[in-house]
């Protein structure tokens, strides 16, 4: 039997790394708020998000999800019956992999 071996491949923490970006922009004043579920978003200057557990309203909203929004609960018929992973991030001369 056969195989590959790739050596000195990069290893990923996703939780480790998103850990650190929430603690980063949360020490800048951004506001990041879980376990609600967002049933409309109004924009116009200023956005405005109204979840099941009140309003919020800002000048930019990041939205990043895998499933449209469609604000009802059936299951969208655009999203595949897949899964993938990506992952977007700018490294400095100190992080950058060596080779």
């Amino acid at each position: 039997v056969g195989g590959l071996r790739f050596e000195n491949q990069a290893q990923f923490d996703p939780t480790t790394y998103l850990l650190g970006l929430a603690n980063s922009l949360t020490a800048r004043g951004v506001r990041i708020y879980e376990d609600s579920p967002v049933v409309e978003i109004e924009s116009g200057v200023s956005v405005t998000v109204s979840t099941q557990n009140g309003r919020v309203r800002a000048a930019d909203l990041i939205l990043a999800t895998n499933h449209p929004i469609r604000f009802s609960p059936t299951l969208s018929p655009q999203l595949a019956t897949y899964q993938s992973y990506a992952v977007a991030f700018a490294l400095t001369a100190d992080h950058r992999l060596p080779g």
